[in-house]
């Protein structure tokens, strides 16, 4: 189907391709080599259509290039009709005026694919195109570079999803070179001394109501190690370290008292566990034991030695697991 248009804008069965839609304002125009532009259509530069220098700087050339040393204005801004393909980067997807468009870093094509890594922000359509399709629509062009900073929603003002399937934010890499990859990587670092307290990641799942309380799967932060199956071993040691912090509100109707807070130990292989993935280690003697600092028993006769302990502290009052490494 061809495209449509918004407001005064055409769409294709009228928009001549490559030709300004707007007119020029001060300061929206910058020149480049054509060596230095390093997304193009075409073997050389061409008069009205969209192109890319380095990572970020997009716009529309002002003329046709012969030579790589030619001089070449473009337009960073203004509205152009220009040719756009409507998929994203799952595949074909509808552009619906209004939308964000982005352009290719290396072929300049302009579609909805929003992947940083290839793609760089090039402006908002102004009609609409079927999923799929490719056609000749007008764009607001709008140089913007990369966020400094990215604000999913505030401190008191969440960024709320109704639909049934929720999705806010999810990342997924694959590393396929050596070295060492991170696929998550935070540091907080205190440099002053008037900053008390601090935290590097908080994860808050809040139901809005203890009504809302569901009896489904509820997980505020959950560590997966994947290992691929196959004969080769791991010997070095695995270790998350994790302070958790649980604050209940309910009215009284919620049963916090039959729910439980449980680090376990698990397979997807059934009956196959990873050896010593959680240990608590004191052997220090810093238990209290009444007139038995080592052993697990005062008045038995057959008195064993402690090795280790794990301490809790519910209400504020420390209770100790006494352990020994044999038995």
């Amino acid at each position: 189907m061809p495209s449509t248009g918004i407001g005064v804008y055409p769409g294709s069965a009228t928009a001549v391709e490559n030709d300004e839609v707007s007119s020029t304002y001060e300061g929206r125009h910058l020149t480049f080599y054509e060596s230095d532009i390093t997304g193009h259509e075409h073997t050389w530069v061409t008069k009205g259509h969209p192109v890319v220098v380095g990572e970020h700087i997009v716009g529309v050339a002002f003329r046709t290039a012969t030579a790589a040393t030619d001089l070449i204005a473009i337009d960073t801004e203004g509205i152009w009709n220009l040719s756009v393909v409507a998929t994203d980067e799952d595949g074909n997807n509808a552009v619906v005026a209004g939308d964000e468009l982005f352009i290719h870093r290396t072929t300049a094509i302009i579609s909805k694919n929003y992947n940083k890594n290839t793609h760089a922000h090039f402006g908002y359509a102004l009609g609409s195109i079927g999923a799929g399709s490719t056609y000749v629509i007008a764009v607001k062009l709008h140089w913007d570079p990369d966020d400094e900073q990215e604000l999913i929603g505030q401190d008191a003002t969440p960024v709320v999803n109704v639909d049934a399937s929720h999705r806010f934010r999810e990342y997924h890499y694959e590393a396929r070179g050596g070295g060492y990859p991170k696929g998550d990587y935070l540091k907080l670092t205190i440099s002053t001394a008037s900053c008390n307290s601090a935290q590097a990641l908080r994860r808050v799942l809040a139901w809005t109501a203890d009504d809302n309380w569901v009896t489904g799967y509820a997980a505020v932060g959950e560590f997966d190690l994947e290992i691929a199956s196959g004969d080769a071993g791991m010997d070095t040691t695995c270790v998350v370290f994790l302070t958790s912090n649980c604050t209940f509100t309910g009215t009284g109707h919620n049963n916090f008292q039959f729910s439980w807070l449980r680090i376990q130990e698990y397979s997807a292989i059934e009956g196959n566990r990873v050896n010593n993935l959680f240990e608590i280690n004191d052997q220090g003697g810093t238990y209290p034991v009444a007139n038995d600092a080592t052993n697990l028993f005062t008045a038995s006769s057959g008195d064993l030695v402690v090795t280790h302990t794990i301490r809790f502290v519910v209400n504020a009052v420390p209770y100790w697991i006494l352990c020994r490494s044999a038995n």
